[in-house]
């Protein structure tokens, strides 16, 4: 009676594992489906858009680390979207949680006609207004309370942040964005994909046709 409860606890045993690496097995082919098929989507966007892959440039890495920490580019797509150069970074990097464990983020950067000032805007939050107070408050209640703005300089941000543009950003809160030389960039977490990056390059649009001429003709300067 004894051996044969134990064979059938061993049965059952065997069975479960089974199951379990079934399970296990199911789930690695899922991924790598999953996997596959974003990486499908990507190539057949780009090439509807005519963009192509291309060397990342070390200015977007530095930027990518300045956003979340030291890292690696992994890949970079380049071409036109509505009149403008633009780029796609892919970018790894090791959490700060002490796992070390490796995290994916991306940029998303619209080139501009000339080199402005830097300009960065993310979303506001109580402990950052306590720690390092603001830069710069347009004259708007919402906006305020909504986003954080970090610039040296006053007037090239008030002149920036202008009624049209606060509105539009007071629609858009989900975007965080920064000019650093002639690129206008935003980001997020993931590998881009191709309709949430469309989505973020025509935000960016909008805030690119929103800079006066009067800030591109007095703070604006050759790209080299």
């Amino acid at each position: 009676m004894n051996s044969s409860l134990a064979m059938l606890g061993l049965l059952l045993l065997v069975a479960i594992t089974c199951l379990t690496f079934a399970g296990l097995i199911g789930l690695v082919v899922w991924v790598v489906r999953l996997v596959r098929q974003r990486r499908g989507l990507r190539e057949e966007a780009m090439r509807q858009l005519g963009w192509v892959w291309v060397e990342p440039e070390p200015r977007l890495a530095d930027v990518a680390a300045q956003t979340w920490r030291r890292g690696r580019p992994l890949s970079m797509a380049a071409g036109p979207y509505r009149g403008h150069r633009i780029r796609c970074l892919d970018y790894t990097y090791l959490s700060n949680d002490g796992t070390t464990t490796a995290q994916v983020g991306h940029l998303v950067a619209l080139e501009l006609p000339c080199v402005l000032p830097p300009i960065t805007l993310t979303g506001d939050s109580r402990l950052l207004r306590i720690l390092d107070g603001r830069d710069h408050e347009p004259e708007s209640g919402l906006f305020n309370d909504a986003f954080r703005i970090s610039c040296t300089d006053r007037r090239y941000a008030s002149g920036l942040l202008h009624p049209r543009l606060v509105e539009f950003m007071l629609s858009n809160r989900w975007l965080d964005w920064r000019i650093t030389g002639n690129t206008l960039i935003s980001w997020s977490t993931g590998k881009w994909a191709p309709i949430e990056a469309l989505g973020r390059l025509d935000a960016l649009c909008q805030i690119a046709e929103l800079i006066p001429n009067f800030l591109l003709s007095e703070y604006g300067r050759a790209s080299q």
